[in-house]
């Protein structure tokens, strides 16, 4: 499988019409860097592959692929942002290495095109990035973050975005198979692979090659140097006799479908403008599906666009509403431990912002979140204090059958680049296409 066999797979289902300052960066503390944003100000930050939102942001190191970038900024007027790209080792850390070492051409650029919103209740500027530009490319293949900064204030942050871009180095080739396990044969979900680096020379694979697996696009229960069981020269065999690639398969995710603020939906018991002019929405409340039959529904992975039927165009007349999540639990009867809401809507990780609270009297937990209007999707996880993943089994059942794509990610540390982690090849494969 190559890269551009991984990329369409990264794209959303087909389900509904959607200068030595910059050094400074490598002096950051030496933990996984994430999407965030740090100022109040900025909104629906989102970034993906041009012309496709939703998609995971990867591109292919030898071709023309550019990522897309776009945020609101609630200050309006314009303003003068900058970017740069920071390099970090296979587990999302910063990388030694300084920016001139993996970036062609200039070290920082300028963001330069804005639009102002029109017709909204909440004004914003909306701005755009496409990249690579030709003035400023990545050096090296593997991990990265995006940082945007404003008026050349290097730690004056505004957010940070992970991409991707990768090699074809290594040939990945596998299939999706139920759980063996007699406990995990009806729940479970096991990706089976081969990989071939006989492309990359003086390899020594057993201390040379790291290989990762994603479930769909999330970063909590991402399987990290995951070990092969068997070697045959350059080639690696995952065939997962020790369960060390086993996923829960989960549940098909919820939806929200916010694409218009004048109608409700089914999901909507009210929608009312506050004193404030602000819209509010409550959903209905959604109950656990932990114990129920598997059903099918075509959903976007946990993905998400924006998109307003009310107007022309989403990201300049996308208008912007109070929502409030809600979910029926009787922790009186069993504690689920923390929960929050999952998909890229919250970063696909346990987010701090995107943590429940519970109301005991009226046996829920809750979350109201500022968001534009567009399709998004989103489960209910769990996490117990000694974990740092979350569970989505005992809030949304977990079914064998579920959709779900697994993406294989290929990393070299590559001692010639002073120990830059490269990634050699990407793979997808689909619970349902791949078995």
């Amino acid at each position: 499988m190559n890269i551009q066999s991984a990329l369409k797979r990264f794209n959303i289902p087909s389900v509904i019409l959607v200068v030595s300052t910059v050094f400074a960066f490598s002096s950051y503390a030496q933990e996984p860097v994430y999407d965030q944003v740090f100022k109040e100000n900025i909104h629906t930050a989102v970034l993906f592959r041009e012309g496709s939102p939703g998609s995971f942001p990867l591109i292919d190191m030898s071709g023309t692929d550019r990522l897309e970038l776009r945020f609101d900024d609630f200050d309006g007027g314009s303003k003068m942002y900058n970017y740069t790209f920071e390099y970090c080792d296979r587990d999302w850390n910063p990388s030694p290495l300084q920016p001139m070492q993996y970036i062609n051409g200039f070290l920082q650029q300028d963001i330069t095109e804005f639009e102002f919103s029109f017709g909204t209740k909440q004004a914003y500027t909306h701005y755009t990035l496409k990249f690579p530009q030709p003035g400023m490319r990545p050096k090296l293949s593997g991990n990265y973050i995006l940082k945007v900064y404003e008026s050349f204030d290097v730690n004056n942050v505004v957010l940070t975005k992970r991409f991707v871009v990768a090699e074809s180095l290594v040939k990945i080739e596998g299939r999706i198979r139920d759980g063996m396990s007699s406990m995990a044969r009806l729940t479970s979900q096991e990706p089976i692979f081969t990989v071939d680096a006989s492309n990359i020379p003086n390899i020594s694979p057993q201390r040379d090659i790291t290989v990762m697996i994603m479930q769909n696009q999330r970063w909590d229960n991402m399987k990290t140097n995951v070990k092969p069981a068997f070697f045959t020269g350059n080639k690696m065999d995952f065939s997962n006799i020790d369960n060390s690639l086993t996923f829960k398969g989960s549940n098909e995710y919820r939806f929200l479908d916010l694409r218009s603020l004048r109608l409700k939906n089914d999901k909507t018991i009210s929608m009312d403008e506050d004193t404030d002019g602000e819209i509010r929405m409550k959903l209905r409340k959604e109950i656990s599906r932990n114990g129920l039959e598997y059903t099918l529904l075509q959903d976007l992975n946990g993905n998400m666009f924006i998109a307003n039927v009310d107007g022309r165009n989403g990201n300049l007349d996308g208008g912007y509403a109070w929502v409030r999540f809600s979910l029926y639990h009787d922790k009186a009867k069993s504690d689920p431990g923390d929960v929050y809401i999952m998909g890229q809507i919250s970063g696909n990780r346990l987010n701090p912002e995107w943590k429940m609270d519970y109301n005991y009297r009226n046996q829920e937990y809750f979350l109201e979140k500022y968001l534009k209007q567009g399709y998004y999707n989103w489960l209910f996880v769990s996490k117990t204090p000694d974990s740092n993943e979350g569970d989505a089994e005992l809030l949304e059942g977990s079914f064998q059958r579920t959709e779900n794509t697994y993406f294989v990610f290929v990393y070299f540390r590559d001692l010639m680049q002073q120990g830059a982690d490269r990634l050699v090849g990407v793979g997808a494969l689909n619970s349902i296409t791949d078995r």
